[in-house]
């Protein structure tokens, strides 16, 4: 069986988006700038310079992409230069300026900046990071959610009062809401339980899910207690 291929993800990889740049007026001929960008490959604090074309048409983005040392080579920095064209599309509220990727031409708002230079989602094999998530962590992304409203930081921790600036009929809508997601959670849990047996190596995702938020987890999760 092929091995799945891990692609990057929106909020790891430093990217520019259409409407931001047109917010500060880039897309006026001759402009030329220096833009902050944090991201995979990208110096922190480091910044790349944009140039737009004389006639409005396109532009110049120059950055330094940092190629971290591994087992096949050393660290290593080389300096990518990529030219986009901009093209018009019809919204519902107007004219909207938009990029066109460099590699397959595709109209796009926004490009991911790699180490061959700037490209769309398909091309770059970027997505955003719920493509990459197992039901047990978009349940849970759903439950964290929720809590966040309820004043919790965490969707194992339980409401026990209602949030000051919140009405009743809100605040009963919202634990609706939790009961019915926790409910889903507890129910893919128990059907793996039942496909494979306690074994933890079945629940990555939800692993997964919980790891970057570094909060406890409750001895008990596993057991059949917690979820009643």
């Amino acid at each position: 069986m092929a091995r799945k291929k891990l692609k990057a993800c929106w909020d790891d990889v430093a990217d520019i988006c259409s409407r931001t740049l047109k917010g500060w007026r880039a897309f006026e001929p001759g402009r030329c700038e220096t833009i902050e960008l944090e991201g995979e490959g990208i110096e922190e604090g480091a910044g790349a310079t944009y140039i737009c074309d004389n006639d409005g048409r396109g532009f110049t983005l120059i950055y330094a992409w940092h190629e971290p040392e591994n087992r096949w080579h050393d660290a290593e920095v080389h300096t990518v230069c990529c030219h986009v064209e901009l093209a018009i599309i019809i919204r519902g509220l107007g004219p909207e300026t938009v990029f066109r990727c460099p590699d397959c031409g595709r109209k796009c708002t926004r490009l991911a900046l790699r180490s061959w230079g700037l490209r769309c989602a398909k091309c770059g094999d970027v997505v955003w990071g719920s493509e990459r998530e197992g039901r047990v962590g978009r349940l849970v992304r759903r439950a964290n959610i929720i809590c966040q409203k309820l004043g919790l930081q965490s969707w194992v921790e339980q409401p026990m009062t209602k949030p000051k600036y919140m009405t009743a009929r809100r605040y009963v809508s919202l634990l609706d809401q939790r009961q019915r997601v926790l409910a889903k959670i507890a129910g893919e849990m128990a059907r793996r339980r039942r496909l494979y047996g306690a074994m933890p190596m079945h629940m990555a995702d939800l692993h997964t899910a919980i790891r970057p938020r570094q909060e406890p987890v409750p001895a008990n999760l596993w057991s059949e207690d917690y979820w009643g």
